[in-house]
């Protein structure tokens, strides 16, 4: 993606989310109310949910979440007389899903490069279907001879997506006598009023413990009003800014994730270095009379050496060259909110208080990160007190 093929994924979602809002009033008036046309029995984007566990505990077969697909794995194989179309569906994010349409039941193998069981304690599959199910099945094969077997009882509601963990310990075994310490192969099905549903799959795995699924706390909310901040993105101040996701350290994914107040944050993700640019008024944002640069960033993975470039492109000011600002390195602990809050007054003053970019570093390639609150701000201002009347003055005590 570059700066001329690029369009805002904002823009994009305005007009998909006033599509639903349009689709979902007319079925209001016309009593059609099974609103597949707004997208709630096929998934747009990846598997959204988050593992914390780090790829050194996990065998991954396919998926988004830990971006490393076995050698070997094919969804293609047919086994008897099943009626299972496969196929790989290619989400807006940019990811391949697993897509089996009319499924009864299917095979996934990858007979070259079998995965090692003798450290795993739980299987994951994402999935996400196209109907209520309650019947799946997972079959595991150490050998062609031996089979171990799982089937859930549990409902897995259409339109979302689904951790379906397991336990191997929880798999009876079928036939054989092998140990499940190796597979090349698994089995899945639904059975009953299931068979037909269509299904998509991501993250399958296997992990030494168990990878329950987290949620994401909210960022701290920021106390300055909004009309004394120049806002980028914010979940308080307005998530609207135009702005273009630019891939100047290779490609990376950029999708919106809830934190568990229902806020919509900033994911990017499969990610090492990429610019935000501000696309209005000839990639010129007037930072006023500013001086702080304010981001929060949640590290889905420890991250060594972030950091944020600022930067105003050339010819906006008479400037021959870029002029740039650059933060110190950042230690990110995983799974954590952190803020950078830092004074830029010196770089304003060189390009006449206006920015073009966001630069965001991190050091390594395939993180995942999340971010809230990205705006700049003057740290004279007051901060209003909560619950106080407008125009109230404050007298703070003398020492």
């Amino acid at each position: 993606m570059n700066i001329s093929q690029s369009r805002t994924l904002f823009n994009y979602m305005m007009k998909r989310d006033l599509f639903i809002k349009l689709v979902f009033i007319w079925g209001l008036f016309t009593g059609f109310t099974d609103i597949h046309a707004a997208g709630v029995t096929e998934p747009d984007r990846a598997s959204d949910i988050v593992y914390a566990l780090p790829i050194e505990k996990v065998i991954p077969i396919f998926g988004s979440h830990y971006s490393k697909t076995n050698n070997s794995f094919n969804i293609y194989d047919k086994w008897g007389d099943e009626k299972t179309t496969p196929s790989l569906a290619q989400t807006e994010d940019g990811f391949n899903l697993v897509k089996l349409s009319n499924f009864d039941y299917h095979p996934l193998t990858f007979y070259n490069s079998p995965a090692d069981l003798s450290t795993a304690t739980y299987i994951n599959i994402d999935a996400f279907f196209s109907k209520d199910v309650s019947t799946v099945g997972i079959k595991l094969y150490p050998s062609g001879n031996t089979d171990y077997e799982f089937t859930s009882n549990k409902t897995y509601k259409k339109g979302k997506w689904h951790s379906i963990q397991i336990p191997l310990s929880e798999f009876a075994r079928v036939k054989g006598d092998e140990a499940l310490q190796t597979t090349a192969s698994m089995l899945l099905s639904v059975q009953g009023d299931d068979v037909g549903v269509t299904a998509y799959l991501d993250n399958i795995y296997f992990s030494t413990e168990a990878n329950e699924p987290m949620e994401i706390p909210a960022a701290l909310i920021p106390e300055r009003s909004a009309a004394n901040v120049v806002n980028f993105y914010s979940t308080k101040y307005g998530t609207g800014t135009e702005v273009v996701f630019l891939e100047w350290g290779g490609k990376y994914n950029v999708s919106k994730k809830e934190d568990n107040e229902g806020n919509e944050l900033l994911k990017l993700y499969g990610f090492n270095t990429g610019a935000i640019q501000y696309n209005l008024n000839n990639q010129i944002l007037e930072i006023g009379d500013n001086n702080k640069f304010h981001l929060d960033v949640y590290a889905g993975n420890a991250i060594p050496a972030f950091k944020v470039t600022l930067m105003l492109y050339d010819n906006r000011i008479g400037n021959a060259e870029n002029i740039e600002f650059e933060t110190p390195e950042y230690n990110l602990a995983a799974n954590e909110w952190h803020t950078i809050d830092i004074d830029i007054d010196d770089f304003l003053e060189d390009t006449e208080r206006k920015i073009s970019t966001i630069q965001i570093h991190t050091g390594s390639s395939n993180n995942t990160i999340y971010l809230d609150h990205i705006y700049f701000y003057n740290d004279e201002d007051i901060i209003p007190v909560e619950g106080a009347p407008e125009h109230m003055l404050i007298f703070l005590p003398c020492n």
